[in-house]
């Protein structure tokens, strides 16, 4: 594994049926991936690839391979034997979690007071993340087979590049294919989630949606090319989304998964405002409809 701080490039990586996490970004300033091949299916369960996460508030002491958390919450972040726990800067598999503040690890971090990092959730696969990236470029890459394997939710956690908290990035000339989504972009706006590009991407043969603003204010969604989504080929909102743009995307063969799917929607069941948020000019061909509001 790879730690990745500000200002950092990768460039023709190439990583393939992932079962860990590839190159890891911390609250990257400035950093970009050029140029990879990212590929998931690993043997089971979830997996990471590229990921881009913010360093947890509680604190850990270790023991051996004995790991004690104070305020942490282990229980319903670390699952053995899919997981695992970063502890200055290393990641240690979690081979078996007792209660929430106290688990094993595979190695011996001998680490006293140290902030943990949890590379995600269960449900959390997707080939790039990121998450409090400023400033970032996700440019030429080949990302693809970020779903489970195995069955299971196939969620909209489960993509090719999932961003949370992050602003003034650009994600550009990608493709994306054979994932649980395309391309997200949410959060709690803990951070801002402010000015976000995506341009120029071939999103393809994806489970649930192709491009997804869930919110964050000023996200651009032009030029792409969104083809064979099983649900929505752009979708806007669920939690707020603020001045959002999808101008001159071309989507094919969105909705295969029959009525109430299709090229474009919007969606307040979040039970938060969509403002100011703008389809324009977007071609919409062989999809179930052009667009939805639920």
């Amino acid at each position: 594994n790879y730690i990745i701080w500000d200002h950092f490039t990768i460039n023709d990586y190439y990583c393939a049926s992932l079962s860990d996490t590839g190159p890891v970004l911390l609250n990257g300033t400035g950093t970009q991936i050029l140029n990879c091949d990212i590929s998931g299916h690993g043997p089971t369960g979830y997996y990471w690839g590229h990921r881009f996460f913010n360093e947890n508030s509680a604190t850990v002491t270790t023991t051996g391979s004995n790991v004690v958390g104070t305020g942490s919450t282990f229980t319903a972040e670390f699952t053995p034997g899919v997981h695992s726990i970063g502890i200055n800067g290393v990641l240690y598999p979690v081979v078996s979690v007792t209660d929430d503040t106290h688990l094993t690890v595979t190695g011996t971090p001998g680490a006293t007071n140290a902030q943990y990092t949890m590379p995600g959730f269960k449900n959390n696969y997707e080939g790039i993340r990121l998450n409090n990236s400023v400033s970032g470029v996700v440019r030429g890459n080949k990302i693809h087979g970020f779903y489970n394997p195995t069955g299971g939710s196939r969620s909209g956690n489960e993509g090719g590049i999932i961003y949370y908290d992050s602003s003034s990035n650009i994600v550009e000339n990608n493709e994306v294919y054979d994932c649980g989504i395309g391309i997200f972009v949410k959060g709690q706006q803990v951070n801002p989630l402010d000015d976000n590009e995506i341009r120029y991407n071939y999103v393809h043969d994806i489970i649930t949606k192709g491009i997804q603003n869930l919110s964050g204010r000023r996200t651009k969604v032009y030029q792409n090319i969104v083809a064979n989504v099983q649900q929505w080929g752009l979708f806007a909102g669920f939690f707020e989304s603020e001045s959002a743009r999808f101008i001159n995307n071309t989507l094919y063969n969105c909705g295969s998964s029959g009525a109430g799917y299709g090229g474009l929607t919007f969606n307040q069941t979040g039970g938060r405002a969509l403002i100011d948020v703008h389809f324009k000019n977007n071609i919409v061909t062989n999809s179930s409809n052009y667009i939805g509001v639920i």
